[in-house]
């Protein structure tokens, strides 16, 4: 009868899959292994005593460094979990195995396999023991590289023993010995046709197997190996007759067993085959549940991506011809959910769309979870791009279907990218890398549809990348330079202060346009560095001309999400104003409405340490966002500059005025300036001018110019 079995619950998965990326050459490796074991024993606390009794676990690093042991592993080894962890198996080195057996072991687990085998190690007192291992490979998820390793181990001394004292003790001790293993040890032998016959099985194992004495007598070998695994069993029965050792796994009564078959030699003779049997059942289900995580998304329990990676590989070396096709899907603006509703609500929206994704795809493929809010789907059953395009059309409308998520109505939209087999490719990595590629063009195409891939995609990724190779150098090379636009006071038209705006003429490209490389600069990450260039030539060029006795006036610089809410930002801020030495009070920060939604408690906490500073904080583009009293109210900010999308057709409809006009009296109402951008024509001046606006900004008054044009502005 199966022994009972639960798999780990999905926090635990996670839990221990965060603590085994943590073991290595860290100083904790200790209370790691602690976390590690304090899971492993509440997932299974009902084979806790079992598992103690019979299991020895050990985890290590890539170089073979002990990071965690078990009771059991310090138990039969003698020695303390403290002269353990830190050391490598070489302590337990007994000297019985070759250099190349370890040279075969390592290779093995090197490379990403499961190692099995019989190792005898020596104690602490200097007596021997035995112990069937397996050593499970755990691979970083992002570099695919080996990592940390687990060693599941299970005493076999007393079986080994037996072997050993089987060999010299005559027949008549042979049943005596053996009754009181806790394995089961039998005898093989011909009969007179050639045929393997059982002709004894003793040992506990043999009743908790419900084996009674004699029960195989003369029976086949078949009987106890079952049919499955019975011409292996064979095979490896010839070959111990032939004086060769052998071992194999198999199940009886629904135990797993791992049975080793030695020839018993007599005058130089092969008499007989003794089996000695270990039951591995608990070995076996912790490696099965082992190999489930590695391969399978803790969240939704799909298939992850490495999976993926060795499905696709497989598929593209046994097939030639046959067409399959390759999607590749991602939430749009998922991040933004999970910084508005939280993380919990997030994981509740995976979970529905996936159960969503799998029903469609049911039939036709698998899909897999490559990411936080990326899938990868393969369809079999691919027989040609139209057809295919209405599938990619069906699968958008399922995604773009309501969700009811803790009370949330939820409309989401996806990208896709899609590309098919059979092409060029060869590989796994090739075609992934060909369906990454459409995906990103679908989303610089603006999201919410399909792209097939073709080869000028290729090409135009190659320049994206060029163009951001030459960002990065242009950035420490100086190539970029700061215009600067005033804004000016209404009812006075007095200039009130400006906006410096980045632009980059390149030395390979001629002029940039800021709407392509401040994209690149966000998706890379180099919106950083641009962002603290910026922030830094501006008040430096401020500061100068305050010292060469212009009016002081305050300069406004645009701040990122990813900037505003990356560690220390504030005090960034704070090290520019004492190196270029301008006084606070004429610094601007603009920053969107949903760069704050995206952590508003955070958001809200930057936002005050910088005013407190006396820097002016402006809303910018407000109206294209979260525009609400409840936020308005609840941001320290000095400024609304309404977003040039309402400015711009104001004196022609109706319809934009009043918009722009509520938007003024709701500035107002929370005693904020109004600031209105994208100010084109003396109408539209006059208009927001009746509407009381505070500020304008636009190419009707100047466009951005350089500096030292600017300055005649002053």
């Amino acid at each position: 009868m199966a022994l009972p079995f639960t798999q780990f619950s999905q926090n635990a998965n996670k839990e221990m899959l965060n603590l085994l990326r943590q073991l290595g050459d860290n100083d904790q490796t200790s209370e790691i292994g602690e976390k590690i074991r304090e899971i492993f024993l509440r997932e299974y606390a009902f084979i806790k005593d079992a598992l103690d009794s019979s299991t020895i676990v050990a985890v290590t690093n890539k170089a073979g460094i002990i990071a965690y042991v078990n009771d059991k592993f310090c138990e039969i080894s003698q020695y303390s979990r403290e002269e353990l962890i830190g050391s490598t198996h070489r302590l337990l080195n007994s000297g019985y195995h070759s250099p190349n057996f370890f040279k075969e072991m390592w290779t093995t687990i090197l490379s990403g396999e499961i190692w099995c085998g019989d190792v005898k190690n020596l104690k602490k007192d200097g007596s021997y023991y035995w112990v069937h291992t397996n050593i499970i490979p755990i691979i970083n998820n992002v570099t695919n590289q080996v990592e940390q390793f687990i060693a599941l181990r299970t005493d076999i001394t007393k079986g080994k023993e037996a072997e050993e004292e089987l060999r010299k003790v005559i027949q008549n001790d042979f049943e005596r010995t053996i009754r009181s293993l806790d394995n089961m040890v039998f005898k093989i032998k011909k009969d007179r046709y050639g045929d393997f016959i059982i002709t004894l099985v003793e040992g506990k194992l043999s009743k908790l197997l419900d084996i009674s004495e004699g029960i195989f007598d003369q029976k086949r070998i078949e009987d106890f190996f079952g049919t499955e695994i019975a011409n292996e069993a064979l095979r490896k029965c010839e070959a111990a007759f032939r004086g060769e050792k052998h071992s194999i796994k198999h199940h009886y009564n629904g135990i797993e067993l791992y049975t080793t078959l030695s020839p018993i030699i007599e005058n130089g003779t092969i008499i007989e085959i003794i089996g000695n049997s270990n039951d591995i059942t608990l070995l076996e289900l912790a490696q099965k549940e082992i190999h489930h995580l590695a391969y399978h998304d803790d969240l939704t329990d799909l298939p992850n991506r490495r999976k993926l990676t060795k499905d696709l590989q497989e598929k593209l070396n046994h097939i030639s011809n046959q067409k399959f096709a390759v999607l590749f899907v991602d939430i749009d603006r998922f991040k933004q959910i999970n910084d508005t509703l939280g993380f919990n609500r997030g994981d509740k929206l995976i979970l529905e769309l996936s159960q969503r994704l799998k029903q469609f795809i049911s039939g036709l493929g698998t899909i897999y979870r490559s990411s936080g809010d990326e899938y990868v789907i393969i369809l079999e059953k691919y027989k040609n791009d139209s057809i295919l395009s209405r599938q990619v059309q069906e699968l958008l409308k399922i995604v773009e279907e309501p969700m009811l998520i803790d009370g949330y109505e939820l409309m989401i939209t996806c990208s896709v990218g899609v590309t098919t087999f059979p092409n060029d490719e060869d590989s796994a990595e090739k075609i992934l890398n060909r369906v990454e590629t459409a995906l990103k063009h679908c989303k610089l195409n603006g999201r919410q549809g399909f792209i097939f891939y073709n080869e000028e995609m290729a090409q135009n990724t190659k320049e994206r990348l060029n163009l951001e190779i030459n960002l990065r150098k242009a950035i420490i090379n100086d190539e970029l330079t700061l215009h600067y636009q005033p804004k000016y006071i209404l009812n006075s038209n007095q200039m009130d202060g400006m906006e410096a705006l980045v632009r980059w003429y390149s030395p390979v490209y001629g002029f940039v346009s800021p709407n392509e490389f401040i994209q690149i600069a966000e998706d890379t990450g180099l919106i950083v560095q641009l962002g603290e260039w910026v922030l830094y030539n501006a008040c430096k060029q401020n500061k100068k001309w305050i010292n060469n006795g212009y009016p002081p006036r305050r300069v406004a610089v645009n701040v990122s999400a990813i900037e505003l809410l990356r560690p220390n930002y504030v005090d960034r801020v704070k090290r520019i104003l004492k190196e270029t030495k301008l006084d606070p009070q004429y610094l601007e920060l603009e920053i969107t409405e949903n760069s704050v939604m995206r952590n508003l408690e955070k958001g809200i906490q930057i936002l005050q340490e910088l005013k407190s500073l006396g820097i002016f904080i402006a809303i910018d583009d407000f109206g294209t966002g979260y525009s609400s009293f409840g936020y308005l109210k609840q941001l320290p900010i000095n400024i609304l500059k309404i977003d040039k999308y309402f400015i711009q057709e104001i004196d022609k409809s109706e319809i934009d005025a009043n918009i722009v006009k509520s938007m003024i009296q709701l500035g107002h109402t929370f005693h904020l300036k109004v600031i209105a951008e994208g100010v084109e024509t003396k109408r539209a001046a006059e208009i927001l001018r009746d509407l009381n606006c505070d500020i304008v900004q636009g190419y009707y008054f100047s466009k951005p110019i350089p500096a030292d044009m600017f300055e005649k502005l002053l």
